[in-house]
């Protein structure tokens, strides 16, 4: 899986773990992506957006508890007779999103992802229920806590467009642009793993990330990067630091007391880590 919640500058920064040298960066940027599921794994869910269809069934109900968070639909569909086929399609105006004031694309400061689908009572149209079935809907969107994305004010400067399989990216302004970042062009994201020339204007990307397809994309195209909460980014930033400094001591981490010997190794994130992803736990519906 290609992605980090933290960039790799803002990691080896002189307020965080102080590294002006290249020698790890390989190692650095791949300990950023472990932690960054280690967070995704301690919450149970992810703060990216990924482009996928999920199949849902029907409960009978008015309302449909979803399986991961969800940031936009683009169809839903049913499978009335169901033989397999989802020949019937709800229209928008068919259902609502709750909760209703979630806005994960919003911006940071609104950012809280959909977990159900209700029957919209005010509609015109002829649905009344979510039927009960076995892989009833069939539901095509943007899943994820959240689809928030900023402006680098770099553009694609290949001199031609920028091709599917191609996996050197040349951009001209790319300052704003880090190893670690995900980049989206657009409807494409795409994952920087490293610098081909110390100014970052040649970056080498994984393409296609998080479900989306890799295309080609128009000279001059602009490119935006995905952004994560606040505590989502520090909790890695905290987390990463410590094990990179416990990398010495070949990452030990106990507690107990050492004068009866009874020592215990301790897992996963820190326990003030766990406490700053509290209340981005998934909740209970």
């Amino acid at each position: 899986m290609n992605f980090s919640y933290l960039s790799l500058d803002q990691f080896k920064s002189s307020g965080v773990a102080h590294i002006p040298k290249a020698d790890h960066d390989t190692r650095l940027r791949q300990l950023l992506e472990h932690v960054s599921q280690e967070v995704d794994r301690h919450t149970r869910r992810h703060f990216y957006s990924v482009t996928q269809t999920r199949y849902l069934s029907g409960t009978g109900a008015a309302r449909l508890l979803l399986p991961d968070d969800l940031i936009s639909v683009t169809t839903l569909k049913e499978d009335a007779d169901r033989d397999g086929i989802y020949e019937v399609t709800w229209a928008a105006t068919d259902y609502e999103l709750w909760p209703y004031d979630a806005a994960p694309a919003g911006g940071l400061a609104l950012a809280r992802p959909y977990r159900a689908l209700e029957v919209n009572r005010r509609s015109n149209g002829t649905q009344d229920v979510f039927l009960r079935g076995q892989r009833q809907y069939e539901l095509a969107g943007q899943w994820g806590y959240c689809h928030c994305t900023e402006d680098t004010g770099a553009v694609i400067n290949e001199g031609a467009e920028f091709s599917s399989t191609d996996t050197t990216l040349t951009v001209a302004n790319g300052s704003n642009i880090e190893v670690g970042h995900t980049l989206l062009i657009d409807s494409e994201q795409l994952y920087v793993q490293g610098r081909v020339t110390e100014d970052g204007s040649d970056l080498t990307v994984a393409r296609g990330v998080h479900s989306t397809t890799a295309a080609t994309h128009a000279n001059g195209s602009a490119i935006s990067r995905l952004v994560y909460p606040g505590p989502i980014v520090e909790a890695t930033l905290m987390q990463a630091a410590r094990l990179w400094t416990r990398r010495v001591a070949g990452y030990a981490r106990e507690i107990g007391f050492t004068v009866t010997g009874q020592m215990q190794p301790v897992t996963g994130l820190d326990d003030d880590v766990k406490q700053m992803l509290q209340t981005y736990m998934v909740p209970s519906l």
